[in-house]
């Protein structure tokens, strides 16, 4: 759907309904403010042409509305009112609309502000969907598409201060593929990417909203799980270590390598334990001695 023309005016409808068609646009129609809300609800509509005020809706309230929606999409609309209404229609520009047409219609001059219209809504897409890309280049890793290490270092610091304030213990988690070499070394890099990027997607399956995780350089995934205390971060630890094992990683001889790795987890019962790097190489060591012993380590930070 390219264009909504709402208007309670059947002449009006039809008018712009026949001009646009014309112009090979496909065009919706509704009576009444209510209705047109409803479709631009249900589908993301380029051009909205609607009669101002709106008919039968608080007109303020849908236009904040549609630009509250629209992070990503872009809503071009188009006011129509009448001679008299031109206060009207600038309150309307100032409520969030890009531009007003004056009633009786001059074709024309229709055709030419949808023209308008559609190539600043392109531009305007176009432009969300960089800044969305910039945002998401600036917090994620780009192979794994989870938290890079800054990130979810400053994710961790967001976690003590709610852990000062509400008193819920939580767990940090450092993971680590096991043998990521040996797998880069015999069946190469594009292997051995492949097998991060399916840990991380498995990862962020596991974990719940609140908690977060991110890749913390090399084989090594950092997780932050929220109000966990040490037996469910320890079952947490090892439904972790099952469903990396149950992976099947595709080599290019044909065959299927199984994955595994360590995990080192502490338990923080209070913010007040330890410094954000203290924590870090605290869990490191719990890694460290997870790797020697059997493949996960529990230590609760004092």
């Amino acid at each position: 759907m390219d264009i909504l023309i709402i208007d309670s005016n059947t002449l009006v409808r039809q008018v712009v309904h026949d001009c646009l068609a014309h112009m090979h646009y496909e065009v919706a129609e509704a009576a009444d403010g209510q209705t047109g809300w409803e479709l631009l609800r249900q589908t993301e509509i380029p051009l909205v042409i609607t009669a101002w005020p709106v008919p039968g809706i608080n007109s303020k309230k849908m236009l904040s509305d549609i630009r509250t929606r629209n992070r990503m999409f872009y809503t071009y609309i188009i006011l129509l009112g009448k001679p008299t209404d031109q206060a009207a229609l600038i309150e309307g520009l100032q409520a969030g609309a890009d531009d007003y047409l004056i009633k009786p219609l001059h074709l024309k001059e229709l055709r030419r502000r949808v023209m308008l219209g559609r190539r600043i809504h392109k531009l305007e897409s176009r432009q969300r969907q960089l800044q969305h890309d910039y945002e998401h280049a600036i917090i994620l890793d780009p192979l794994t598409r989870v938290f890079n290490r800054q990130m979810i270092y400053e994710r961790l610091e967001t976690e003590l201060i709610n852990l000062k304030h509400e008193g819920h213990a939580c767990s940090l988690m450092l993971l680590e593929l096991d043998q990521l070499a040996i797998l880069n070394e015999r069946y190469g890099y594009h292997s051995g990417d492949r097998a991060l990027q399916l840990v991380a997607s498995t990862l962020e399956r596991i974990i719940r909203h609140h908690d977060a995780v991110g890749r913390w350089g090399g084989s090594k995934f950092l997780l932050i799980i929220t109000q966990t205390a040490s037996h469910a971060a320890r079952a947490i630890g090892e439904r972790i270590q099952r469903q990396i094992a149950a992976i099947e990683l595709p080599l290019p001889d044909g065959h299927m390598y199984a994955l595994s790795a360590s995990l080192g987890i502490i338990v923080i019962a209070r913010q007040e334990a330890l410094t954000r790097p203290e924590l870090v190489l605290t869990v490191e060591k719990a890694l460290a001695q997870a790797k020697q012993e059997s493949g996960i380590t529990v230590l609760q930070v004092p």
